[in-house]
């Protein structure tokens, strides 16, 4: 589907269009699933993080700032339902002194089309499951906490920022080949 296409569906769906809503469960339940096994999560946390996606959509639709980036807000969503669940099951922790950037500055404030989800997600692909599981966890959380990170991942506090900006050059390699 094209950007108008799915706008229109979104537009649709929020309107309480059965078709519509087939169409967006059809057309984005594989790339929320594939959101999810990046966690390894079991088989009814995994129907629960997928579950609770659809209703934050569903709460949501109305007021999505662009209809076309449902995929990227889809895929966001489903990211930080995972994230929330590994939060629940550990302990808290203190984040303070990570010298953590906003991510409001950063390149995930910003929605991103379709074709740019989709090309992200193809260069995404291309990494290792280790810098996938590891940005992801990173990228998710406004406040990441590098010691569940370390836990979740098996990693070392120390070398979760340097394998990070490795991870993210590797990214942004393979996203310049796709565009070229």
């Amino acid at each position: 589907m094209d950007n108008n296409e799915i706008r229109s569906v979104v537009l649709a769906a929020a309107a309480g269009d059965e078709g519509a809503w087939g169409t967006l469960v059809h057309d984005y339940s594989g790339a929320i699933l594939g959101r999810t096994r990046s966690f390894r999560l079991n088989q009814a946390d995994t129907e629960d993080v997928v579950q609770t996606v659809w209703m934050k959509l569903i709460e949501h639709i109305g007021s999505l700032r662009e209809a076309a980036a449902i995929g990227g807000w889809l895929s966001q969503t489903a990211h930080r339902e995972c994230l929330r669940l590994y939060r629940r099951r550990e302990h808290a922790c203190d984040v303070e002194g990570f010298g953590l950037v906003d991510p409001a500055d950063g390149p995930e404030a910003v929605l991103v089309t379709q074709s740019e989800f989709e090309t992200l997600s193809g260069a995404l692909g291309q990494l290792s499951e280790r810098d996938q599981t590891l940005l992801g966890a990173l990228m998710e959380d406004a406040n990441p906490c590098y010691q569940q990170v370390s836990q979740t991942l098996g990693m070392p506090i120390g070398s979760i920022g340097p394998t990070r900006g490795r991870a993210l050059n590797r990214l942004r390699r393979e996203y310049d080949a796709l565009v070229a």
